[in-house]
């Protein structure tokens, strides 16, 4: 019982001796009952305290990254032009030399006077080769009146009838796309030739 009371005086006075104390480094006090025993010689055994558990935290970082919505880039809209080139193909088809290929003009005379009328009169068959008079007339009375047929390489008189004041003459288209009359081939012009005319 004496033992008792004298352990606990001895705790008593460790506990006021640490509240008055300076504050000593922190090292971990001795067991006060392991004291004690040590200070009474005796043979006390105090169980050391129990160290407590550390409890670990762990703090979980949660790193939220947020992204932009990639734009896509704005496709301008592409024009395309197309030209298309319209070529016109012009064909002519030629006719065909023979005697219904002859050029009128060909027959169309060069007046000898301006009181000259010519007119024509076309004579051509049906499925027939060109034919036609050619007739010259004047208001005058004339010696001369004759129709001359030109060719490239000659003149001829190619009148068929004829009176002192007309002329007349029927041509034909030949095979090789030209008029002729009497002997003369290949009519190029023709000229109505009054002269020595006296007015009626």
């Amino acid at each position: 019982m004496v033992f008792k009371i004298l352990l606990l005086s001895i705790l008593v006075h460790q506990l006021h001796g640490a509240c008055v104390a300076p504050e000593a480094p922190q090292t971990r006090p001795e067991q006060p009952l392991a004291r004690a025993g040590r200070i009474m010689g005796g043979d006390l055994t105090v169980a050391p305290e129990k160290d407590e558990p550390t409890k670990k935290t762990t703090t979980t970082e949660k790193i939220i990254t947020t992204e932009k919505p990639t734009e896509k880039p704005t496709e301008k809209p592409t024009t395309t032009t197309t030209t298309t080139t319209t070529t016109t193909t012009t064909t002519t088809t030629q006719r065909p030399i023979d005697c219904r290929s002859c050029d009128n003009s060909t027959l169309t005379p060069i007046l000898a006077n301006n009181k000259t009328k010519v007119t024509f009169e076309d004579l051509t068959k049906k499925d027939g080769c060109l034919t036609t008079r050619v007739t010259c007339d004047t208001d005058k009375s004339c010696i001369v009146h004759k129709l001359e047929g030109h060719s490239s390489t000659q003149t001829e008189d190619v009148t068929e009838e004829s009176d002192m004041h007309y002329m007349t003459q029927v041509f034909t288209c030949g095979d090789d796309g030209k008029y002729s009359a009497k002997t003369l081939n290949g009519i190029t012009s023709l000229t109505c030739n009054f002269s020595d005319c006296t007015p009626h």
